[in-house]
């Protein structure tokens, strides 16, 4: 009788609890890998801005903006940039910005983007070759894509404009002019064409 009781206490209560907590266990400790793997890939996926860091209002011509204001966002496709957010006429720690010299694309302007003194905006697009593409989504327009053309070094603060041409978007990375001790730059430029 009492092997009767003890096999039917194993059967009743100790298995069935065995089981639950190694069930939970199992779930406890994989389920949230499968949701942080799942919002890696959907963030990777959807890799949008954050526009509450920027002030954001809908715009027809650059002129209508100030200084820091939210243009749109650009990405490479051959290039894990990522989305980097485009601002107007001011540096940031967040954004890339559009010079003064940049005029609307949809009028069949130029855009000069240049990034920020740390080179971890735009340091990828040293690994860019001829013929990559460059996707600009503006706010208030459509998307734009370009395809570089060329690379340039060693371009001055001076001799900048100089490269602003029509219908062309020009990346500009800034480096420090050590020679210079003023807080002068020279940049490397990659230029594109509409693709």
């Amino acid at each position: 009788m009492a092997s009767l009781l003890l096999n039917f206490i194993k059967r009743a209560i100790i298995i069935p609890i065995a089981v639950t907590v190694i069930v939970i266990g199992v779930i406890y400790s994989a389920v949230p890998r499968f949701i942080s793997e799942g919002q890696t890939r959907t963030s990777s996926l959807n890799d949008r801005i954050d526009l509450s860091l920027y002030n954001v209002k809908e715009y027809n011509s650059f002129k209508e903006l100030n200084a820091g204001d939210y243009i749109g966002d650009l990405r490479c496709e051959n290039i894990d940039l990522g989305s980097t957010a485009v601002v107007y006429k001011t540096e940031s720690d967040n954004a890339v910005y559009a010079s003064g010299v940049s005029k609307e694309p949809w009028s069949g302007g130029s855009m000069l983007i240049i990034g920020s003194d740390n080179s971890s905006q735009f340091g990828k697009f040293y690994n860019s070759k001829k013929g990559d593409k460059i996707i600009l989504e503006f706010y208030s327009r459509e998307t734009y894509k370009y395809k570089i053309e060329k690379k340039v070094v060693g371009v001055t603060d001076s001799e900048l404009n100089g490269y602003v041409k029509d219908g062309k978007l020009i990346i500009a990375v800034p480096y420090n002019d050590f020679s210079n001790l003023g807080s002068s730059f020279f940049y490397t430029l990659y230029i594109a064409g509409r693709a």
